[in-house]
């Protein structure tokens, strides 16, 4: 089917850390809008969002090279109205390492280009990104600027984490370049473990099995007018969503210039995953700058009044087409301070389509801010709480000592380890990641890598997570205080509304 997504697609990371040998951007291959109806909006990956990516490297991308060995994935024209050259190098996949002839060709094709470009950027994917792009950029690497070839295959490895990944293409590379030694591949990623559907794919191998999990992944969202809805992630990669209207409340048009915050959940219902923006922030409506009021009443009840109502009228009079839209979009809930204790019980828990984790705490009175706030309270179970790290495996070494491996824990604003992790197996991969660790009698434990994120917790928020788990305010505590607290106060004197995390 022309619209069915390539295997292990979905979670396959979009695109290598950086310029490889600052000449070349390594990217999965994007897929257009006619695949949106099965990708969920977090993971779209489309040709403009690869321009976009390369702006921030202040350079032009001048060529595209395709290697797949389809042209169904997106159209080339979208490339070329960009002034950027397409050139389409086929490469079988199926176990196939690129030809002699084929290597031969791709490193041709560039040097010419750098010849008359050499400031310019190149672009190059096949179906995942790794493979058969990363066993051309080796090549080119060990001709053209008389790399090694372990170290070519370690340095896109370092940039297109974990590198090229099957054995047979590691061993064509040394058996081509350099027959004195030998590599073992890295293990396989965890998106490769993605459920294969049974048709002829451009990079099909064995079957594997899926596991579905909940995300929850934060977003903004900018309203600039009708076919020009934004979501903006955490690393400010901006990306345009089709089909999601939103109608003015009072007049005859569509909204302008409205900056929302919130975060994208997969709902399970019945059995079926629906994606839902729970909108939990308003910045600003129209070009009103409401992000300067009271949360409570006047920023939660715009969000209410001019942003959900008017769609879910349009909706129920068939002016917006639900089925259509890649998601919904729906209010994050929010409760008067003394309703915390119902909404920790399980009764209320079990109402939820999604895993909650705890409670923010949300100042009714003060203006929205940007970046941390310390007047937002984040409560969670102590064994919940947890620090995004950056992971650095490195050798530990000195006079004395016996070498051994280990994974360094690192936090933003700060030069010194946080902690450690053992090596292993887990985390081999991993090097220069973000990851997710919780502490467990005194030592870190890995968690998970969290792909949503290029950077890790502060030194300060980190500090004071790690105060929450050794100094934890249990559940009893907090509801203890809250009574103590609110006891006698009108609804008018409640300063903070929390909400389920």
């Amino acid at each position: 089917m022309s619209d069915q997504l390539p295997n292990r697609w979905l979670k396959c990371p979009r695109l290598s850390n950086k310029p490889i040998s600052d000449k070349f951007v390594a990217f999965k291959t994007p897929l257009d809008s006619k695949f949106n109806h099965n990708v969920p909006e977090m993971y779209r990956f489309t040709p403009s969002m690869v321009f976009d990516y390369v702006k921030k490297y202040k350079r032009r991308l001048g060529l595209w090279i395709d290697l797949t060995n389809t042209s169904r994935f997106y159209d080339r024209a979208e490339v070329e109205q960009r002034g950027c050259i397409y050139k389409k190098l086929s490469c079988r996949g199926h176990g196939e390492t690129p030809s002699v002839q084929q290597t031969k060709q791709f490193i041709n094709v560039v040097s010419d280009f750098i010849e008359q470009n050499p400031n310019d950027l190149i672009g190059v994917h096949c179906t995942h990104g790794f493979n058969r792009t990363g066993f051309l950029l080796c090549a080119y690497m060990i001709m053209q600027e008389d790399c090694g070839v372990d170290f070519a295959i370690l340095y896109f490895a370092r940039e297109r984490p974990p590198g090229i990944y099957k054995q047979d293409y590691i061993d064509e590379l040394i058996k081509r370049f350099d027959n004195d030694f030998s590599m073992e591949a890295p293990m396989k990623p965890d998106w490769c473990d993605e459920e294969q559907i049974d048709y002829d794919d451009d990079d099909r191998e064995g079957s594997s099995h899926s596991q579905s999990n909940s995300s929850k992944r934060r977003y903004m969202m900018l309203i600039e007018d009708e076919d020009a809805v934004y979501m903006i992630d955490r690393d400010n990669c901006i990306f345009q969503v089709e089909n999601l209207k939103f109608p003015h409340n009072a007049k005859p048009r569509h909204l302008r210039n409205t900056l929302l915050d919130g975060e994208m959940v997969i709902d399970k219902v019945d059995g079926r995953e629906k994606p839902r923006y729970l909108v939990y922030d308003i910045i600003r409506f129209e070009d009103i700058n409401v992000g300067k009021d009271h949360f409570y009443p006047v920023r939660l009840l715009c969000i209410e009044k001019e942003i959900v109502n008017p769609r879910n009228r349009a909706i129920v009079s068939g002016h917006i087409r639900k089925e259509l839209e890649p998601f919904s979009v729906i209010i994050k809930r929010f409760w008067d301070v003394r309703m915390a204790h119902s909404l920790l019980e399980e009764k209320f828990i079990r109402t939820l389509h999604h895993e909650p984790d705890g409670l923010i705490f949300q100042p009714s009175e003060l203006p929205y801010t940007g970046g941390p706030c310390e007047h937002i309270l984040k409560w969670k179970p102590s064994e919940l709480n947890s620090i995004d790290f950056k992971l650095v495996i490195e050798k530990e070494s000195g006079e004395g000592i016996v070498t051994k491996t280990q994974g360094n824990l690192y936090v933003g604003g700060s030069n010194i380890r946080f902690g450690c992790l053992p090596y292993n197996k887990t985390i081999k991969d991993l090097n220069n990641k973000i990851i997710e660790c919780k502490l467990y009698n005194g030592q870190w434990v890995f968690m998970r890598e969290r792909t949503d994120k290029s950077f890790p917790n502060s030194y300060t928020t980190a500090m004071a997570v790690k105060e929450s788990i050794l100094n934890p305010v249990t559940k009893e505590y907090l509801l203890d205080y809250i009574k103590y607290k609110s006891y006698g106060q009108s609804d008018r004197h409640q300063s903070k509304r929390p909400r389920l995390e």
